[in-house]
């Protein structure tokens, strides 16, 4: 019986700059945490962050400065789902949560996905002061 190696379906390089332990090159992320980097990149990404892909704006960092009400909540939910469902293929957007945190001034973001290719359900959680 021969027994295969799968191979990764989705690669992307670690932004962390990690060395890997015996190449010594950039290590990678892959599958299921490499769609989760990408979302967070696109989360956190702004106009010009993407040479020759100005149009790729989540608005976040925008919004962070802005005084923190539930009118923004809203609109940062709208914004978050908007721009993974543009540019992220690799993952279907189950739900985005924006709760608004009247004592801290805060927005604590949660976005849940599904990786589409391995059908792997994933949470990634943030907490931004406004």
């Amino acid at each position: 019986m021969k027994s295969f190696i799968r191979k990764s379906l989705f690669k992307d390089l670690d932004l962390d700059f990690i060395m890997h332990p015996t190449t010594g090159d950039i290590s990678q992320k892959a599958d299921a945490e490499a769609v989760k980097r990408s979302v967070r990149n696109l989360v956190l990404m702004n106009r010009y962050d993407k040479l020759f892909h100005p149009e790729i704006d989540s608005r976040v960092t925008k919004m962070l400065f802005e005084p923190a009400t539930p009118i923004m909540a809203m609109g940062l939910r709208s914004n978050l789902i908007d721009i993974l469902n543009r540019y992220e293929p690799r993952a279907k957007i189950n739900d985005v949560v924006v709760a608004f945190n009247e004592n801290k001034n805060s927005f604590d973001v949660q976005v849940s996905f599904t990786v589409l290719a391995t059908e792997r359900y994933r949470k990634s959680s943030s907490v931004w002061k406004g």
